[in-house]
């Protein structure tokens, strides 16, 4: 009886957590009313909300006349990247210079991503999460202008910290709460 009980409690919490991270609580975005997310379908298997294609977006970008700006962002999920000097595991995500704009997200630190961070030979930036800031730069505001390095596929990566998110800041994907750093790749 406590056993089916204590299952029961745990079904249900389980239930909330889902649905109150997905349905009742508001993104904290600007004019989250209006933001649309983009899935696409395979229809030969029946897949539903897949991530779009990496090679979709620029087409998307061009054909989409209805929407005022769009952006993409890509989680490292699957192939985390490591910090060299500890091996530790960080999400990172790959996003689009509009991400930020799009979303009406600003920085508590710094500045988000600019057009002069699209151009060819820019240096690659990088915008982090606060509990990155916080863990890894100690809140200092200094860690603005300095590199965070970052092993991508075996290779090391080279960041320049331009900005950081606030606390409350989240990505608008459901299923990905955590951010570690943001960094900019896509075309």
């Amino acid at each position: 009886m406590i056993a089916t009980i204590a299952l029961v409690i745990g079904a249900c919490t389980a239930i909330f957590v889902t649905l109150d991270g997905l349905l009742l609580r508001q993104f904290p975005f600007r004019d989250a009313d209006r933001l649309v997310m983009l899935w696409e379908s395979n229809r030969e298997t029946g897949v539903e909300h897949l991530p779009v294609n990496e090679e979709a977006y620029p087409v998307y970008r061009r054909r989409l006349s209805s929407f005022t700006e769009i952006a993409a962002f890509i989680p490292s999920g699957g192939n985390p990247r490591r910090l060299p000097e500890t091996n530790e595991r960080v999400t990172q995500v790959a996003a689009t210079l509009e991400l930020f704009n799009v979303l009406g997200a600003t920085p508590l630190k710094g500045r988000v991503f600019s057009a002069a961070d699209g151009r060819p030979e820019a240096p690659r930036v990088a915008v982090l999460g606060y509990r990155f800031w916080m863990t890894h730069f100690g809140g200092s505001a200094d860690a603005i202008g300095r590199e965070v390095v970052v092993n991508q596929w075996g290779r090391r990566v080279h960041y320049m910290i331009v900005g950081v998110m606030p606390d409350a800041f989240e990505f608008p994907h459901p299923l990905f709460r955590v951010l570690s750093a943001s960094l900019h790749e896509l075309p």
